[in-house]
Protein backbone atom coordinates (compact mmCIF):
# COMPACT_ATOMS: atom_id res chain seq x y z
CA UNK A 1 0.00 0.00 0.00
CA UNK A 2 2.76 2.46 0.92
CA UNK A 3 4.69 1.69 -2.24
CA UNK A 4 1.67 2.24 -4.47
CA UNK A 5 0.88 5.46 -2.58
CA UNK A 6 4.43 6.71 -3.14
CA UNK A 7 4.32 5.84 -6.84
CA UNK A 8 0.98 7.63 -7.20
CA UNK A 9 2.36 10.79 -5.57
CA UNK A 10 5.51 10.68 -7.72
CA UNK A 11 3.28 10.95 -10.78
CA UNK A 12 1.82 14.21 -9.43
CA UNK A 13 5.07 16.03 -8.63
CA UNK A 14 4.82 18.33 -11.65
CA UNK A 15 1.46 19.68 -10.47
CA UNK A 16 1.50 22.83 -8.36
CA UNK A 17 -0.77 21.47 -5.63
CA UNK A 18 -0.66 21.12 -1.86
CA UNK A 19 0.45 17.52 -1.38
CA UNK A 20 2.88 16.48 1.34
CA UNK A 21 6.18 15.59 -0.32
CA UNK A 22 7.56 12.08 0.06
CA UNK A 23 11.30 11.96 -0.59
CA UNK A 24 11.70 8.21 -0.60
CA UNK A 25 10.53 4.87 0.67
CA UNK A 26 12.50 1.73 1.53
CA UNK A 27 11.57 -1.78 2.60
CA UNK A 28 13.93 -3.57 4.96
CA UNK A 29 13.95 -7.12 6.31
CA UNK A 30 15.01 -7.20 9.98
CA UNK A 31 14.77 -10.97 10.43
CA UNK A 32 12.90 -13.96 9.01
CA UNK A 33 9.50 -12.71 10.14
CA UNK A 34 9.90 -8.95 10.52
CA UNK A 35 9.77 -6.38 7.72
CA UNK A 36 9.76 -2.60 8.17
CA UNK A 37 9.02 0.26 5.80
CA UNK A 38 10.90 3.56 6.13
CA UNK A 39 9.26 6.67 4.66
CA UNK A 40 11.15 9.94 4.39
CA UNK A 41 8.64 12.75 4.00
CA UNK A 42 8.30 16.50 4.33
CA UNK A 43 8.27 17.70 7.94
CA UNK A 44 4.95 19.10 9.16
CA UNK A 45 4.15 20.95 12.39
CA UNK A 46 1.00 18.97 13.19
CA UNK A 47 -2.17 17.69 11.59
CA UNK A 48 -5.10 20.04 11.03
CA UNK A 49 -7.24 18.42 13.72
CA UNK A 50 -4.65 19.28 16.38
CA UNK A 51 -4.44 22.86 15.07
CA UNK A 52 -8.23 23.19 15.19
CA UNK A 53 -8.42 21.85 18.75
CA UNK A 54 -5.62 24.20 19.81
CA UNK A 55 -7.66 27.08 18.41
CA UNK A 56 -10.73 25.81 20.27
CA UNK A 57 -8.88 26.07 23.59
CA UNK A 58 -8.12 29.76 23.01
CA UNK A 59 -11.32 30.53 21.04
CA UNK A 60 -9.18 31.69 18.12
CA UNK A 61 -11.69 31.38 15.30
CA UNK A 62 -10.60 31.48 11.68
CA UNK A 63 -11.44 34.77 10.01
CA UNK A 64 -13.52 34.73 6.85
CA UNK A 65 -10.44 35.54 4.79
CA UNK A 66 -8.42 32.72 6.38
CA UNK A 67 -11.18 30.18 5.85
CA UNK A 68 -11.71 31.18 2.22
CA UNK A 69 -7.99 30.84 1.48
CA UNK A 70 -7.95 27.38 3.08
CA UNK A 71 -11.09 26.36 1.21
CA UNK A 72 -9.84 27.55 -2.18
CA UNK A 73 -6.41 25.93 -1.79
CA UNK A 74 -7.81 22.56 -0.73
CA UNK A 75 -10.51 22.52 -3.39
CA UNK A 76 -7.95 23.43 -6.06
CA UNK A 77 -5.73 20.55 -4.93
CA UNK A 78 -8.54 18.01 -4.96
CA UNK A 79 -9.83 19.33 -8.29
CA UNK A 80 -6.40 18.71 -9.79
CA UNK A 81 -6.44 15.18 -8.37
CA UNK A 82 -9.87 14.68 -9.92
CA UNK A 83 -8.57 15.88 -13.28
CA UNK A 84 -5.92 13.17 -12.90
CA UNK A 85 -8.60 10.58 -12.06
CA UNK A 86 -7.58 10.22 -8.40
CA UNK A 87 -9.95 10.27 -5.45
CA UNK A 88 -8.51 10.39 -1.91
CA UNK A 89 -11.34 8.47 -0.18
CA UNK A 90 -10.31 9.28 3.39
CA UNK A 91 -10.41 13.07 3.76
CA UNK A 92 -10.36 14.14 7.40
CA UNK A 93 -8.41 16.75 9.42
CA UNK A 94 -5.87 14.11 10.54
CA UNK A 95 -4.89 13.59 6.89
CA UNK A 96 -4.36 17.31 6.23
CA UNK A 97 -1.06 18.56 7.64
CA UNK A 98 -0.04 22.05 8.75
CA UNK A 99 3.42 22.93 7.46
CA UNK A 100 5.94 25.59 8.50
CA UNK A 101 4.70 28.17 5.98
CA UNK A 102 1.17 27.78 7.47
CA UNK A 103 0.00 25.95 4.35
CA UNK A 104 -2.20 22.89 4.64
CA UNK A 105 -1.08 19.87 2.64
CA UNK A 106 -2.84 16.61 1.86
CA UNK A 107 -1.31 13.40 3.18
CA UNK A 108 -2.07 9.68 3.57
CA UNK A 109 -3.13 8.38 0.18
CA UNK A 110 -3.40 4.84 1.49
CA UNK A 111 -7.08 4.63 0.50
CA UNK A 112 -6.72 6.68 -2.70
CA UNK A 113 -7.86 5.18 -5.95
CA UNK A 114 -7.35 5.85 -9.62
CA UNK A 115 -10.94 6.21 -10.75
CA UNK A 116 -10.47 5.60 -14.46
CA UNK A 117 -13.05 3.42 -16.13
CA UNK A 118 -13.78 2.47 -19.70
CA UNK A 119 -16.97 4.50 -20.02
CA UNK A 120 -15.53 7.66 -18.42
CA UNK A 121 -18.30 7.63 -15.78
CA UNK A 122 -17.55 8.83 -12.26
CA UNK A 123 -20.38 6.95 -10.54
CA UNK A 124 -19.07 3.39 -10.33
CA UNK A 125 -19.12 0.39 -7.99
CA UNK A 126 -16.44 0.81 -5.33
CA UNK A 127 -15.61 -0.53 -1.91
CA UNK A 128 -16.70 1.46 1.13
CA UNK A 129 -13.68 3.41 2.36
CA UNK A 130 -13.10 6.33 4.73
CA UNK A 131 -13.43 7.35 8.36
CA UNK A 132 -16.97 6.92 9.65
CA UNK A 133 -17.53 10.44 11.02
CA UNK A 134 -16.40 12.09 7.78
CA UNK A 135 -18.15 9.72 5.36
CA UNK A 136 -20.71 11.07 2.91
CA UNK A 137 -24.33 10.08 3.67
CA UNK A 138 -24.44 7.35 1.01
CA UNK A 139 -21.31 5.70 2.43
CA UNK A 140 -22.32 6.20 6.05
CA UNK A 141 -25.77 4.71 5.51
CA UNK A 142 -24.34 1.80 3.52
CA UNK A 143 -21.75 1.11 6.20
CA UNK A 144 -24.49 0.87 8.82
CA UNK A 145 -26.56 -1.38 6.56
CA UNK A 146 -23.73 -3.68 5.50
CA UNK A 147 -22.19 -3.71 9.00
CA UNK A 148 -18.61 -3.68 7.79
CA UNK A 149 -16.14 -2.20 5.33
CA UNK A 150 -15.21 -4.00 2.15
CA UNK A 151 -18.69 -4.17 0.58
CA UNK A 152 -19.28 -2.55 -2.78
CA UNK A 153 -21.54 0.43 -3.42
CA UNK A 154 -22.40 2.48 -6.50
CA UNK A 155 -21.33 6.06 -5.83
CA UNK A 156 -19.23 9.00 -7.02
CA UNK A 157 -16.04 9.05 -4.94
CA UNK A 158 -15.26 12.69 -5.84
CA UNK A 159 -18.62 13.85 -4.53
CA UNK A 160 -18.12 11.74 -1.41
CA UNK A 161 -14.75 13.45 -0.93
CA UNK A 162 -16.45 16.85 -1.29
CA UNK A 163 -18.76 15.99 1.60
CA UNK A 164 -15.80 14.86 3.72
CA UNK A 165 -13.95 18.11 3.03
CA UNK A 166 -17.13 20.02 3.86
CA UNK A 167 -17.16 18.38 7.28
CA UNK A 168 -13.51 19.41 7.77
CA UNK A 169 -14.36 23.01 6.88
CA UNK A 170 -17.38 22.97 9.20
CA UNK A 171 -15.17 21.75 12.05
CA UNK A 172 -12.64 24.51 11.33
CA UNK A 173 -15.41 27.12 11.22
CA UNK A 174 -17.11 26.06 14.47
CA UNK A 175 -14.08 24.63 16.34
CA UNK A 176 -16.56 22.12 17.77
CA UNK A 177 -16.70 18.46 16.82
CA UNK A 178 -20.25 18.35 18.24
CA UNK A 179 -21.39 20.36 15.21
CA UNK A 180 -20.48 17.39 12.99
CA UNK A 181 -22.58 14.98 15.04
CA UNK A 182 -25.54 17.37 14.86
CA UNK A 183 -25.34 17.63 11.06
CA UNK A 184 -24.76 13.87 10.70
CA UNK A 185 -28.20 13.12 12.13
CA UNK A 186 -30.10 15.47 9.77
CA UNK A 187 -31.89 13.95 6.76
CA UNK A 188 -33.52 17.09 5.35
CA UNK A 189 -31.66 19.87 3.50
CA UNK A 190 -33.85 22.69 4.82
CA UNK A 191 -33.16 21.64 8.41
CA UNK A 192 -29.47 21.13 7.61
CA UNK A 193 -29.22 24.60 6.08
CA UNK A 194 -30.90 26.19 9.08
CA UNK A 195 -28.56 24.44 11.52
CA UNK A 196 -25.43 25.45 9.63
CA UNK A 197 -26.66 29.04 9.55
CA UNK A 198 -27.10 28.90 13.33
CA UNK A 199 -23.52 27.67 13.71
CA UNK A 200 -21.89 30.13 11.32
CA UNK A 201 -23.94 33.29 10.70
CA UNK A 202 -22.32 35.31 13.50
CA UNK A 203 -18.85 35.03 11.94
CA UNK A 204 -19.17 34.29 8.25
CA UNK A 205 -20.88 35.70 5.18
CA UNK A 206 -23.92 34.22 3.47
CA UNK A 207 -21.80 33.40 0.40
CA UNK A 208 -19.32 31.31 2.37
CA UNK A 209 -22.05 29.59 4.39
CA UNK A 210 -23.89 28.64 1.20
CA UNK A 211 -20.74 27.07 -0.25
CA UNK A 212 -20.32 24.95 2.89
CA UNK A 213 -23.98 23.92 2.72
CA UNK A 214 -23.57 22.91 -0.93
CA UNK A 215 -20.63 20.68 0.03
CA UNK A 216 -22.83 18.97 2.63
CA UNK A 217 -25.72 18.30 0.26
CA UNK A 218 -27.34 15.07 1.47
CA UNK A 219 -28.24 13.69 -1.96
CA UNK A 220 -25.11 12.81 -3.92
CA UNK A 221 -26.73 13.62 -7.29
CA UNK A 222 -27.28 17.22 -6.10
CA UNK A 223 -23.76 17.70 -4.72
CA UNK A 224 -20.93 19.30 -6.71
CA UNK A 225 -17.73 17.45 -7.47
CA UNK A 226 -14.41 19.29 -6.98
CA UNK A 227 -14.11 20.60 -10.53
CA UNK A 228 -17.61 22.08 -10.36
CA UNK A 229 -16.97 23.42 -6.85
CA UNK A 230 -13.73 25.07 -7.95
CA UNK A 231 -15.74 27.35 -10.25
CA UNK A 232 -18.14 28.25 -7.43
CA UNK A 233 -15.47 29.22 -4.88
CA UNK A 234 -13.62 31.38 -7.43
CA UNK A 235 -16.33 33.99 -6.77
CA UNK A 236 -15.72 34.16 -3.02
Amino acid sequence: MLKSEYEMLLGLEDLNINLIHIYGIENKKLDKTTFVVYVLMELAICDWEKEIFNREKTKKYYSEEELIIILKNLIYTFAELQRNNISHRDIKPQNILLCKDNSLKIADFGEAKEARNRNNIDTIRQTIRGTELYMSPILFDSLKTKKRKGKYILHNSYKSDVFSLGFCILLAATLKVDSLYVIREIQDMIILSNEIHKFLRKRYSEKLINVIISMLEIEEKNRFDFIELEKIVSNL
